[in-house]
């Protein structure tokens, strides 16, 4: 997965960012202040606080770059397998599902349709069924009405 292996890239970066910043803090300070080495005060308190305050930073942005790939991967998802359509709704559901958004239930109107859209299905699935074996009877029956006819225009009994 691209995904993945960018993230990892990202990751190792920041790290490799973090060696590197927290390397040459470490010099500045050492050369700033050349007691610190000796007396080990509050100054190398700061200097050791140091990592784990970049470690933390790094930490977060790490989290939000994990956050992002996976809200960009949900959003590649659905739209891998969505498809727009234009609908008509009453009024009042329309009402319903803007009070929704507004709430903050859901992102958007598409959002609210798409899943009360397939709660009815999951809802229905035993009837929907029902109707495809009904449909796949209608496709076969037609099929050999074809056929049949296919079978007439052969022998010229089709003809006028």
């Amino acid at each position: 997965m691209d995904a993945v292996r960018d993230l990892e890239e990202y990751v190792d970066s920041k790290v490799r960012e973090f060696n590197e910043k927290y390397r040459e803090i470490v010099k500045y300070v050492e050369k700033s202040f050349p007691e610190i080495k000796v007396r080990r005060g509050p100054h190398w308190i700061a200097i050791t606080m140091l990592p784990r305050k970049l470690a933390r930073s790094i930490g977060e942005e790490v989290e939000e770059a994990v956050r992002t790939a996976l809200e960009e991967t949900r959003r590649a998802l659905e739209s891998a397998t969505t498809v727009i359509s234009s609908i008509r709704l009453r009024e009042e559901d329309v009402s319903i599902i803007d009070e929704l958004v507004e709430a903050g239930v859901f992102k958007s109107r598409s959002e609210a349709v798409a899943f009360f859209t397939k709660k009815g299905i999951e809802a229905s699935r035993d009837w929907l069924e029902k109707v495809r074996e009904h449909l796949t009877k209608i496709k076969e029956l037609r099929e050999q009405v074809k056929k049949e006819l296919e079978k007439g225009e052969e022998k010229g009994d089709g003809k006028a």
